[in-house]
């Protein structure tokens, strides 16, 4: 296979992997408001924290889910969870900064740093705007068919 079919099937996979997040993280929010679990809190703030608590899982089981080699400095599960509008300019912060950082620290820590919690933390930030403005849109666009849901 050439390596041009292989990034475009890789980049086919990985948006329909985030759709399928996208799809469970806006069903489970909904869910969340129509059983009163979080009352008072409004859609696009539950989308925040849910993104937020499972990015912060991700960043904190990182030992367990990273291999020896990671495949082009990317870890792996925030293929499924950022989605690569996240992913990307997160990576090319942490390119930028890798050689500071192995001013400071030893390989091993700037290649985690890097690999992980720079992405994490722009996926982090970037995404609770994201997933603020997908809650509100839902909210204002599709009051109808959210109250037909939610009762």
């Amino acid at each position: 296979m050439s390596s041009g079919l292989v990034t475009i099937l890789g980049l086919g996979l990985s948006l329909l992997a985030f759709a399928f997040y996208a799809a469970a993280l806006i069903g489970a929010g909904l869910l969340l408001q129509k059983q009163g679990w979080l009352k008072g809190w409004s859609l696009p703030w539950i989308l925040v924290a849910m993104h937020g608590v499972i990015l912060v899982a991700l960043m904190a089981l990182y030992p367990f889910l990273i291999s020896e080699r990671p495949a082009d400095y990317l870890y792996g599960p925030y293929m499924f969870v950022l989605g690569l509008h996240l992913l990307v300019p997160g990576d090319m912060l942490a390119q930028a900064l890798f050689p500071r950082l192995l001013k400071s620290v030893s390989y091993h820590r700037a290649s985690i740093l890097c690999i992980v919690f720079v992405p994490g933390i722009v996926g982090l930030v970037s995404g609770a705007l994201q997933w603020y403005w997908v809650g509100r849109w839902i909210q204002t666009r599709l009051p109808f068919s959210l109250n037909r849901l939610l009762k």
